[in-house]
């Protein structure tokens, strides 16, 4: 069974350094088209009309689609100083419950971006934009994010459980 597992974890785990990569492409992209607009506007005296659109939605992209792999890394904001003066052993339960409460938290959160999705799609929901773009599409992008976000979670309780506290095993 747990080579079942091990497997999974790898496969998650190149996926989301796989839409990590892809990130950073998006973030190029968005660089670009402002930098367009920006050029459009006020040397030509011409905006465009789907530069500021495209950034946002890019933006979300970016912001949640890569979240389980920030988390992965263990690169968000952190209050190491005062992790690091506990034990071990409260370090591995504070990982624990951490890891839960985030677990709970990207739950409610797939769980909700489904709901609107399903409305986004039911009503026909659009950006009161010139492009008017269905809001299945964002809603889509924080669902999928959560969601990878969620079996994160799931993998970080797993580490913290396994973590083994003895230091004659090391």
């Amino acid at each position: 069974m747990s080579h079942i597992y091990s497997a999974i974890k790898i496969t998650f785990h190149k996926i989301t350094g796989t839409i990590a990569m892809l990130s950073e492409w998006v973030l190029l992209i968005i660089t670009i088209s402002i930098f367009y607009d920006v050029v459009m506007r006020y040397v030509f005296n011409s905006p465009t009309i789907w530069a500021t659109e495209l950034s946002e939605f890019l933006l979300v992209f970016i912001t949640f689609i890569g979240i389980a792999e920030l988390q992965k890394r263990k690169s968000n904001i952190n209050m190491d100083y005062f992790f690091n003066k506990f034990s071990p052993r409260i370090r591995k339960y504070v990982a624990i419950i951490n890891s839960l409460f985030l677990l709970i938290f990207s739950a409610i959160v797939t769980t909700e971006a489904y709901m609107l999705i399903t409305a986004a799609y039911k009503y026909n929901y659009r950006t009161n934009t010139l492009l008017s773009i269905p809001l299945v599409i964002p809603y889509s992008l924080v669902m999928i994010g959560m969601f990878l976000l969620l079996l994160q979670a799931i993998i970080d309780i797993e580490e913290a459980i396994s973590t083994d506290l003895n230091p004659k095993s090391k």
